[in-house]
């Protein structure tokens, strides 16, 4: 029996809940291939392109004077997490497209790094949304706590923690599959050539050992960390609402006049910023919960043979496909609800553009510059003196114009 988990700790396309069987009508057959067409060939593809792109604008962001400090470190190794995962699903859909192949090293890439390159950087970058919630819940509720937790020596502590422990909880899938020659009856090959496909190491891991690793590892880096979000941003909301409460007191209590003024238009800067991030918060978490969870029921429910194959699959996509956007979307919150970032994004298009327009003038002037010397060297005859020497005016002018550009 197929037990091992595929890509985004979901079965393999060989597995039995996966692979088409004399079971199967020509239906379902065709309603299973249509899905993973759309799942993993338009639809995830789309993602990771836009995800890609997100995240490498996230990381030239962050790389700006105006963004240092401890949370702009979580936000970017959250980045480079999210883009070297979304980097090797490219892999993983080639994977689900074309489980057979030619070259014994695409099969050995399949069977022992693949999977682990791909959900490493996941979790890494799931434990680093968790810290950093965790930071701003201790800036809120507990302030007096905040400056111990808050300093680059505790965020890099965390970020290896995290590295480490992905490691660790992701490194038993290296040895979890083996490739194997494409052979009747498990494997029909295309043709007479040696084809090679990816198969669950029973000999290795039997289901004994295999069942309680998956169930740990699906709490650790699904269940535990939607809750804590879930839990930790709720009082941190609440913590929010309770100081801006207090604080609309103490305005509303304290003397009258320029100070009352000075008093109240800091207050309502400090609101605008608090309310962005509260609604990052919120965003947060409702994202994150949406997107990890249907993931983590689905491999709750796992089980190699599903009574309706096709609704299988597309729960199956649909977990896989969220789970993508999860790390895909989060440049794309920070936009909508950072006005910090969005002056910092304008910024940098803003000096790319005058770069690209004095560079153009430059261009432009040292064309005209070689074109007047041309005309100079086709023109050289007595009666042309005259013209000459504007010619020559002219050049020099234009390259004195070139200079100063």
């Amino acid at each position: 029996m197929t037990l091992m988990d595929g890509p985004f700790g979901l079965p393999p396309l060989w597995s039995g809940s996966v692979a088409l069987g004399p079971r199967e009508n020509d239906w379902q057959q065709e309603q299973v291939a249509r899905t993973r067409f759309i799942a993993y060939g338009v639809v995830a593809p789309i993602s990771v392109a836009v995800g890609i792109v997100g995240n490498l604008f996230t990381i030239i962001l962050l790389r700006q004077p105006q963004f240092r400090g401890v949370t702009f470190t979580y936000f970017l190794v959250l980045a480079l997490s999210d883009l070297l995962s979304l980097c090797m699903v490219v892999s993983m859909l080639v994977h689900f497209q074309h489980e057979k192949t030619l070259a014994f090293s695409t099969a050995v890439w399949y069977a022992h790094f693949e999977v682990f390159l791909v959900n490493m950087p996941m979790s890494v970058s799931v434990l680093v949304v968790v810290f950093i919630t965790v930071d701003r819940f201790y800036s809120v509720c507990r302030p007096t706590h905040f400056t111990a937790i808050h300093t680059e020596r505790c965020a890099r502590l965390a970020i290896a923690g995290s590295v480490a422990f992905s490691v660790l909880v992701w490194l038993p899938t290296c040895f979890l599959m083996q490739p194997v020659e494409c052979v009747e009856p498990k494997c029909t090959p295309p043709d007479n050539r040696t084809w090679w496909v990816v198969h669950f190491n029973s000999k290795l891991f039997p289901e004994d050992w295999y069942r309680p690793y998956a169930w740990v590892r699906q709490a650790l880096l699904s269940f535990i960390p939607i809750i804590l979000l879930v839990v930790l941003n709720a009082l941190t909301m609440r913590g929010f609402l309770r100081l801006r409460a207090r604080r609309n007191e103490m305005a509303r209590s304290s003397a009258s006049g320029s100070l009352q003024l000075t008093v109240s238009s800091t207050a309502e800067r400090r609101h605008r910023k608090e309310q962005h991030l509260i609604s990052l918060l919120v965003a947060v978490m409702i994202t994150f919960s949406v997107t990890m969870l249907p993931s983590g029921i689905f491999n709750a429910i796992h089980t190699d043979n599903p009574k309706h194959e096709t609704t299988y699959e597309v729960f199956r996509a649909v977990g896989n496909n969220l789970e993508i956007l999860s790390h895909a979307i989060n440049f794309y919150m920070y936009i909508l609800c950072s006005r910090t970032i969005r002056v910092a994004l304008k910024n940098i298009f803003r000096r790319r553009r005058q770069v690209s327009l004095a560079g153009a003038s430059v261009s432009r002037v040292l064309i005209a510059v070689q074109q007047l010397a041309k005309n100079n060297g086709r023109g050289k005859t007595p009666s042309a003196e005259p013209t000459r020497t504007a010619g020559y005016a002219d050049t020099e002018e234009l390259r004195e114009q070139a200079n100063e550009t």
